[in-house]
């Protein structure tokens, strides 16, 4: 059948039947919709979809590795008391500090006694000076010199109290 014979038999047709080819075209373009309206809807999933699992899952592997990585990399401790040694060793560090924080404080209440000193000579020099009217005419710099003061002395130091060899709690008794 050519194209003319087509013609002839479409108008010749009674009226609601259309002719193979017609139906086949129309058949052909569903299918095609249907074939691109599910092209767009799988587009659309990859493209909301995707990148959350995705991140979700290198997320999950990342911790994963991280995690294997500390177990075997932090070492697991093998007993759960402490030594008595570390209490003891715990108990003379503590000391030492403490004695270089009482020297330093002593150290510091000696230059803060001096500077006082210093202070009190300058005001009593000042009070001697002439009125206020009065330039003073002095070529020479007034210098204070601290002189150690005898001032209290510093504390002796204390000892460091007393840890439990168990729990490490300070101010428990031993025993």
């Amino acid at each position: 059948m050519d194209s003319s014979t087509t013609r002839v038999a479409a108008t010749l047709a009674p009226p609601g039947v259309l002719p193979d080819e017609l139906l086949a075209a129309n058949h052909r373009v569903a299918a095609r919709r249907a074939r691109s309206s599910r092209a767009l809807v799988r587009a659309r999933t990859r493209r909301r979809v995707l990148p959350s699992v995705v991140a979700i899952s290198v997320v999950m592997v990342g911790a994963g590795a991280a995690d294997a990585y500390i177990n075997h990399s932090v070492a697991q401790p093998t007993s759960t008391t402490a030594p008595a040694v570390n209490a003891s060793t715990q108990n003379a560090a503590n000391a030492r500090s403490l004695a270089q924080v009482s020297r330093a404080l002593a150290a510091d209440q000696r230059a803060l006694a001096a500077l006082m000193a210093g202070a009190q000579r300058l005001r009593s020099r000042t009070s001697a000076a002439p009125a206020a009217g009065a330039p003073a005419t002095s070529s020479a710099t007034t210098r204070v010199t601290p002189t150690p003061a005898a001032s209290t002395p510093a504390p002796a130091p204390v000892p460091a109290p007393a840890t439990h060899t168990t729990t490490g709690a300070s101010g428990v008794p031993v025993g």
